[in-house]
């Protein structure tokens, strides 16, 4: 079924002809919006600061409702003191969609200032996430998801859409998908989306899709060992990277013998988590963990 989107600046997308206060907007933040995303908007120099702050205190932040989301597409915003506090002050929050950045240093500053906040860094260099129906904020192709009850967090974005694809042929809708990106430092990950899907009544079972380089996979598996009930499966590509060879993404890269697939493998089946051999097998996986956990 075709789904029509009302596209906003910076990538914010609310369906066509959903009626507010009927829809919840990106289960993945924990936010029950009347309205959804707001506004989006983009601040590209610090010069900008009195007109933006004016902006912010006289037409936007009136307008704005408890958990209200307003998009980001850049993190220029931590040039100008105050743009996240006031949108929080009136209890909306702030969601940064940051393009792909050879400078760490913003990401860093960014992860650090929103670690203890209400609002969320997604990526860089990462396709966004999407309720499918509800809202999107990326560039996810929504005619391929579904709505219905699996998450999904994935450092990869074709493998997102190839996965869904496939989970939406079989009729396995979907709550909310995240897609992460494959930057070794970024913001909303494993381990903050596996939290939130735990918590989150839409939310039936999780499919986690990683690559090779890093930890998050091991520590992913970790957290659904010690603190998840819901089904979890997995898809790990990167059998056949080559050592030290970067794979498209800046975190995939195998050092050594350290965050090869194999391992990554080993340890989510260790925790119990079932790893398909291709992104098609993702659909029996979780049919069989669904299966299993309604006749228990």
């Amino acid at each position: 079924m075709t789904r029509r989107y009302a596209r906003g600046v910076g990538g914010a997308r609310i369906a066509e002809g959903t009626p507010q206060g009927h829809w919840k907007i990106l289960t993945i933040l924990g936010a029950m919006s009347t309205r959804g995303i707001l506004a989006a908007m983009t601040i590209e120099e610090a010069t900008d600061r009195d007109i933006f702050l004016t902006y912010l205190d006289q037409v936007l932040c009136p307008k704005l409702r408890p958990d209200d989301v307003v998009v980001m597409d850049n993190l220029s915003a931590h040039k100008v003191k105050g743009v996240r506090e006031r949108i929080e002050a009136v209890g909306a929050r702030l969601l940064y969609l940051p393009p792909y950045s050879p400078d760490l240093n913003p990401i860093e500053k960014a992860w650090a200032k929103l670690k203890n906040s209400s609002s969320r860094l997604i990526g860089p260099n990462c396709p966004g996430l999407i309720t499918p129906a509800r809202c999107s904020a990326g560039i996810m192709p929504a005619d391929v998801f579904l709505p219905g009850h699996t998450g999904l967090i994935s450092r990869s974005g074709t493998l997102t859409y190839e996965v869904v694809y496939e989970l939406t042929r079989a009729g396995l809708g979907q709550s909310t998908c995240v897609g992460m990106g494959g930057d070794p430092l970024h913001g909303l990950g494993f381990l903050e989306c596996l939290e939130l899907y735990e918590a989150d009544a839409e939310t039936e079972a999780v499919v986690l899709i990683g690559e090779i380089g890093g930890d998050d996979e091991e520590r992913a598996a970790a957290f659904v060992r010690d603190h998840m009930t819901k089904p979890v499966v997995a898809y790990i590509a990167g059998f056949s990277a080559p050592p030290g060879k970067r794979m498209g993404h800046a975190g995939a890269i195998v050092e050594g013998s350290s965050g090869t697939a194999a391992e990554k493998k080993a340890a989510l089946e260790a925790a119990g988590i079932p790893v398909a051999a291709a992104p098609a097998d993702v659909v029996p996986l979780l049919r069989q963990r669904l299966e299993g956990r309604r006749t228990e």
